[in-house]
């Protein structure tokens, strides 16, 4: 049975081949809410703790039997994307550095969301077979995981990849992802947020070439989660005082292979003419991505030096429609200009950011 029109009828949605661009934009959202429920379900059996307010640790079946049930391609992608999105999956291998490096890009803003303020209405059993309903704060996996299906709207051209991924840790500084199917792990940092005094603590001690005191608490929780899926290749990206924070912890793990990376993208990570110079990485594809004129990445300087054979810098243009050089827009692909989400982020662009404009 074809995984397309079995969602049609499960939405109550015409077939593929008869449906207008708006009616596909209904279908695309349609399977990203069936995926947020399966994510939601997969949160039952999950457990708290003090590290980090959303981890994951069930079988790694379950995730497989979860990512198989929404494994649909997206249907407002044609025929020949969706078989170009087939051919880039399961490792970065099949997928081109620029690609890799766009999906890096992707995810490296979802954390930020952690930061926003929303409530959701939650209901809650009292026993007795009574029930009351209150108006709650999301909490930052919830936060993340919206913004994961939202993602997969604006950039149709990787919705193949996003939709793979389960959040399995989240708290209000990282966000980490979970590919069953490819193995795969994804650690996202997010920048300086100009409200909390702890990151423009860190931004000082960057400034003067310390590390910032964020990378412990990194460490402890990335640590964490990578105990559960031993075997999976390690990604991590970070923006601005996030690639500051993701650069120390890349070197601090180098010498533990069960914990290093296999490839990191950092985008204007925060430096200093100060900064000592660290040891080049054998065992992680660095890479540091930065725009023209940005001013907070000028001197940073990625493991083992910028001429190495481990650590590449990509220098990117500046895009007049991006706002400051420093912002994470620079280095995003091309949004689907049809989504119905377009016109909404075009419009929260300039608060969204707010918290990268520091660090």
């Amino acid at each position: 049975m074809d995984g397309t029109a079995s969602v049609c009828r499960k939405f109550g949605l015409p077939p593929t081949n008869s449906r207008s661009d708006n009616e596909s934009e209904q279908l695309h959202a349609a399977q990203y809410s069936g995926l947020h429920e399966q994510q939601q379900s997969l949160r039952s059996s999950a457990h708290y703790n003090a590290n980090s307010e959303f981890l994951v640790s069930i079988p790694v079946s379950l995730h497989v039997q979860s990512l198989e049930l929404t494994g649909v391609a997206p249907a407002s992608c044609s025929s020949s994307k969706c078989d170009m999105g087939r051919a880039r999956n399961d490792a970065w291998g099949l997928l081109s550095e620029k690609d890799m490096a766009d999906l890096q890009a992707i995810l490296t803003v979802l954390p930020k969301q952690g930061l926003m303020s929303s409530k959701v209405l939650r209901k809650k059993d009292l026993g007795n077979g009574q029930l009351r309903w209150s108006l709650e704060k999301k909490t930052h996996a919830e936060m993340v995981e919206a913004a994961l299906l939202r993602s997969c709207l604006l950039y149709p051209r990787f919705a193949g990849e996003l939709r793979k991924l389960v959040v399995v840790a989240a708290d209000e500084d990282l966000a980490i992802f979970s590919d069953a199917r490819g193995r795969r792990l994804f650690t996202s940092l997010r920048g300086t947020s100009p409200f909390k005094a702890r990151d423009l603590g860190d931004d000082a001690l960057v400034a003067l070439g310390y590390p910032p005191t964020r990378v412990e608490c990194v460490r402890r929780i990335y640590r964490g989660v990578r105990d559960q899926f031993l075997g999976y290749r390690s990604y991590g990206c970070g923006h601005s005082l996030g690639g500051s924070v993701l650069h120390e912890l890349a070197c601090s793990l180098e010498q533990e292979p069960a914990y290093a990376f296999d490839r990191i993208d950092v985008f204007n990570a925060g430096g200093s003419p100060l900064q000592p110079t660290t040891s080049a990485l054998r065992r992680t594809a660095f890479f540091s991505h930065r725009t023209e004129g940005d001013l907070v990445s000028l001197f940073y300087k990625p493991p083992g030096g910028i001429d190495n054979g481990s650590s590449r810098v990509v220098l990117h243009q500046v895009d007049p429609m991006s706002g400051s050089v420093h912002r994470m827009g620079h280095f995003l692909p091309r949004r689907c200009s049809s989504s119905p989400l377009y016109e909404h982020h075009n419009h929260a662009d300039a608060s969204a950011h707010a918290e990268c404009l520091i660090m």
